[in-house]
């Protein structure tokens, strides 16, 4: 769990970071504006920089809240694991996304908090 605590903490620090350069004029590389069709009708997403790390902030805190779950220390509750690797692949696609964190990096920093003691 150690390794997975200080990824999330590199990436909270990161996005606290970015997120200071964007509030000063220095934004992210603009999110796509995704759209599709739904019985004809075109329905799309309008995040934004901002609001997609403010999602992604937030959710880095309940993934600590995850981690500190004494179910899962005890006992390795594999739902609740699932969940917060569902939730790490998430906050990793804003940090992509947004060219925060190449592919290549984004796999290595799992690989590297998986094989932490």
């Amino acid at each position: 769990m150690k390794g997975l605590k200080e990824l999330i903490e590199v990436y909270r620090t990161t996005i606290i970071y970015q997120w200071n350069n964007c509030l000063r004029s220095d934004p992210f590389i603009p999110a796509p504006q995704n759209t599709y069709q739904v019985d004809g009708n075109e329905k799309g997403s309008s995040t934004t920089p901002l609001s997609d790390c403010r999602h992604a902030l937030w959710m880095l805190d309940e993934m600590d809240k995850m981690l500190a779950d004494p179910l899962l220390a005890r006992l390795g509750d594999q739902e609740l694991l699932t969940k917060f690797h569902r939730w790490l692949g998430f906050v990793q696609g804003v940090l992509w996304v947004h060219g925060i964190f190449s592919l290549d990096e984004l796999r290595e920093d799992t690989r590297k908090a998986a094989h932490a003691a």
